[in-house]
C-alpha cells in the first residue's frame, strides 16, 4: 500500500522525507497521525549488552541516523515469535513489535536502522538535503524501495523553503560494497546522473522551457546506464543540471549552478556544470555521472577540483541519453576519492584485460600556455608519474610533426578546430530536428534558444552539405594520423598534458563571443580519439578575489589519457603515483579543494578536510568505523 502524498518532517533540526511505501505494522495502539522516529533492530541486537555502542556507531556512520531515532526501538520479530525475555522497554527505551501480517514483506529481511512510525505503520526515513548550489533539476525517490525501476521527482523544498531538496536513504539500508558481493559492487552508493539521461517516471528538461512544453510526458523507460547502475546496487538520488541541450553556456531558461569553490562566484564551466557543483559541494554525494561535450566535463572537473574519467568510446551505454552529437559527445564518471573512482570505473567498464602503461609522452605544443607557477607545478606532476612508471617521458610537438609528415602549409590546430566546429554544428543541429519540428507544429513559431545554441544551430543549418562532408573527412584523417603517430600501435603509452584554464572567470562578467572550440587540448584530444582521459587535481594556487577581497584558491589539475581500454590502468597509475609522492588521493568539498598550506603545492597533506571524518569511505562501511576510528564517546 502506497500513498501519493509525500510527508516531510523536521527532527532535531534535520529535515526528513517519510517514504510512502508501507513496510509493516506494529502491534500497538498509536494515534494514526502520530509520527515517531524509531530504530529497527533484530532480537540479537536488542539483547546485546553493547546496544548503546551500536546506536552510537549508527550515528557516527550514517548521516541519516541521529540520536533521536534511538529513543524508540522496534523489534523485527513478529509479536507471536518475539523473545519472551525482552520487556516492553530496553535500556529505558520503549520497544514495539510487529503484528503478524502476511501481506507485508518478510520483516526479518528489513535492514536494521532508522525508520518512522506513522501511526502504527513503518516507513523508511530519507534525509532531505538542501540543494543550495542549485545543481539539481530534481531529487528523486523510487516508487518501490525493493525494486527501484520507476521513480518519482521530488517537489519538496528545504526546511527554509528556499531551495530544492534532494532525498538520500539511510546507509544502513544497504550492505557496503566491500561485503555486498560481486553482483553489488555499488551497493548503497549515492550517485547523481545528468538530466540528459532518461529515468523512468522523471521528466527531462535539458534546461529548455520549450523542450519541457514539447515533452511534458514522463519517460516510460530508463537509460540502460541507469538500469545498469541500479542493478549493481547504486542509489540514484537525483538529476543534475546540464546546459541547454547539453551544449549551451548562457543559462537563461534555467538558473546557473553555483560553484562551491573559492568565492562561490566563478562561472560554471561546461555542459556538466550541475554535476560538477554537486560533487564539489555536497559531502553526502559519492559520484556524478555527467554528459560530456567535446571533453568539457573534464574541463569542469578541473575547474571544480575533483577526479573525473571520460571512459573509452563505446564502453558505456548511451541508449536513452540525449547527447549533442555522436562523434564528440560522451559520458563521464567522477568522484572526490581516487579509490572510489577506481571502484565505480571497475564496476562499470568491462575490459577483458588490463593495459600495462610502460611509456609516457608529453606534447610540448600543448604546454605552451602554462605560466611560471603552473609550469612548475605541472613538472611536479610529470615527475610523479615518471617515478611510478620508472621511465623518463619522451616529447613530441604535434603541430611541427603534422607539417613535417602531412602538410607543410596547413596548421593542425586550425584544421582540427575548423573541421571540428563544422562537424559538431551539423550533427548538433540534426540531433534536435524532431524537437524543432514538433515545437513549431504545435506553436506555429520557433522555440526560444539561448544565444550559444542559436549560433551553433544556425551555423549547422546554413553550412552546405559538401562542406560538411569535407569537414567530416578531414576529422577522420586527423584521427587516423593521431592514432597512428601518438601510440604507434603499442598500446602501452600514456600521454600527460596540462589543463590550461583562465585564472578566474566571474559569473557576473559577459561571455566572450562564440568561437570554434579548441580541440587541440587534453580533454578535446581524448574526446576526438575516443580514448580514456583522467582529470587529476593535485595542487592549488592562491588569488585575490574581487568578490571577497580575500585570498582564495583555485585547483590545479593535469590530464592523463591512454590507449582504448586503459581506463582502470590510468586511475591505478595516478593513485599509485600520488601515494608514492605522499600526495592526497582525495579532495574536499566546499571552498577549498585541499586544506591550504604554505608549500609549493599549497596543500596540507596531513589535515583532515570537511566531511572526511564525519563520513567514512563508503567502500568498507561501518566496519571501517569500528576498526579504524577512535571516539571518546565509545
Amino acid at each position: 500500500m502506497r500513498s501519493n502524498a509525500l510527508i516531510t518532517c523536521v527532527i532535531a533540526g534535520v529535515q526528513y522525507l517519510i517514504h510512502p511505501q508501507k513496510l509493516g505494522t506494529i502491534d500497538a495502539t498509536i494515534h494514526p497521525d502520530a509520527l515517531i522516529p524509531v530504530t529497527l533492530l533484530d532480537t540479537d541486537q536488542l539483547e546485546d549488552p553493547n546496544l548503546e555502542t551500536l546506536l552510537k556507531l549508527y550515528d557516527l556512520y550514517d548521516d541519516v541516523f541521529i540520536p533521536e531515532f534511538g529513543s524508540v526501538l522496534v523489534e523485527k520479530t513478529p509479536i507471536s515469535a518475539a523473545s519472551e525475555q525482552l520487556s516492553p522497554h530496553v535500556n529505558d527505551r520503549p520497544l514495539y513489535r510487529f503484528a503478524n501480517d502476511s501481506s507485508i514483506k518478510e520483516i526479518g529481511e528489513l535492514p536494521s536502522g532508522p525508520y518512522f512510525l506513522y501511526g502504527p505503520n513503518l516507513y523508511q526515513a530519507w534525509r532531505l538535503y538542501a540543494d543550495d548550489l542549485d545543481a539539481f533539476t530534481t531529487g528523486i525517490i523510487p516508487e518501490d524501495v525493493d525494486s527501484p525501476t520507476i521513480f518519482r521527482p521530488l517537489g519538496a523544498l528545504d526546511k527554509q523553503g528556499l531551495h530544492k531538496a534532494v532525498p538520500v536513504p539511510s546507509k544502513l539500508y544497504y550492505p557496503p560494497p566491500a561485503v555486498s558481493g560481486p553482483d553489488q559492487p555499488l551497493s548503497g552508493v549515492r550517485i547523481a546522473v545528468t538530466d540528459a539521461m532518461s529515468i523512468r517516471g522523471v521528466p527531462r528538461t535539458l534546461s529548455s522551457r520549450a523542450w519541457v512544453e514539447t515533452h511534458p510526458e514522463r519517460p516510460d523507460e530508463s537509460a540502460e546506464l541507469v538500469e545498469h547502475l541500479i542493478s549493481m546496487g547504486a542509489v540514484i538520488v537525483g538529476k543534475t543540471k546540464t546546459s541547454q541541450f547539453t551544449a549551451g553556456r548562457d543559462w537563461i531558461d534555467a538558473s546557473a549552478p553555483l560553484s562551491p569553490r573559492s568565492d562561490h562566484y566563478q562561472r560554471p564551466e561546461g555542459s556538466s556544470a550541475g554535476a560538477s557543483a554537486a560533487l564539489a559541494g555536497y559531502y553526502w554525494l559519492s559520484h556524478a555521472v555527467a554528459d560530456d561535450d567535446r571533453g568539457d566535463s573534464l574541463d569542469s572537473a578541473s575547474q571544480e577540483g575533483f577526479f573525473a574519467l571520460r571512459p573509452s568510446s563505446r564502453s558505456l551505454l548511451t541508449h536513452k541519453v540525449m547527447l549533442a552529437t555522436k562523434m564528440f559527445s560522451g559520458i563521464s564518471v567522477s568522484a572526490r576519492h581516487l579509490e572510489q573512482l577506481l571502484s565505480i570505473s571497475d564496476a562499470l567498464l568491462d575490459f577483458s584485460s588490463e593495459t600495462q602503461i610502460t611509456k609516457l609522452l608529453r606534447i610540448t605544443d600543448l604546454e605552451e600556455g602554462l605560466d611560471d607557477p603552473e609550469r612548475s607545478l605541472y613538472e611536479d606532476f610529470v615527475r610523479a608519474i615518471e617515478t611510478e612508471i620508472g621511465v623518463k617521458s619522451r616529447t613530441v610537438n604535434l603541430s611541427k610533426e603534422w607539417k613535417r609528415s602531412v602538410n607543410k602549409k596547413s596548421s593542425l590546430r586550425d584544421k582540427l578546430n575548423t573541421s571540428g566546429f563544422v562537424t559538431f554544428c551539423h550533427q548538433f543541429y540534426r540531433r534536435f530536428a524532431d524537437f524543432r519540428n514538433a515545437y513549431e507544429n504545435e506553436h506555429s513559431h520557433q522555440p526560444f534558444l539561448e544565444p550559444t545554441v542559436r549560433t551553433l544551430w544556425s551555423y549547422g543549418a546554413s553550412t552546405p552539405e559538401a562542406e560538411t562532408e569535407q569537414a567530416e573527412e578531414e576529422i577522420q584523417e586527423i584521427r587516423h594520423w593521431l592514432r597512428k603517430y601518438i601510440f604507434s600501435n603499442d598500446n602501452k603509452t600514456a600521454i600527460v598534458l596540462p589543463i590550461i584554464s583562465p585564472e578566474h572567470v566571474y559569473r557576473d562578467e559577459d561571455l566572450p563571443l562564440q568561437e570554434p572550440r579548441n580541440l587541440l587540448r587534453s580533454s578535446g584530444l581524448s574526446a576526438l580519439l575516443g580514448l580514456p582521459s583522467l582529470n587529476a587535481p593535485f595542487a592549488q594556487i592562491p588569488f585575490r578575489s574581487r568578490i571577497t577581497n580575500a585570498t582564495e584558491y583555485r585547483p590545479i589539475s593535469a590530464s592523463i589519457f591512454g590507449p582504448h581500454g586503459s581506463d582502470v590502468a590510468l586511475i591505478k597509475l595516478v593513485q599509485n603515483a600520488y601515494r608514492t609522492a605522499q600526495w592526497r588521493t582525495h579532495v574536499d568539498t566546499g571552498r577549498f579543494t585541499f586544506p591550504p598550506a604554505a608549500n609549493s603545492r599549497n596543500v596540507d597533506e596531513m589535515k583532515t578536510g570537511y566531511g572526511d571524518q564525519q563520513h567514512p569511505n563508503y567502500l568498507t562501511g561501518i566496519n571501517s568505523v569500528t576498526e579504524d576510528w577512535e571516539s571518546p564517546e565509545l
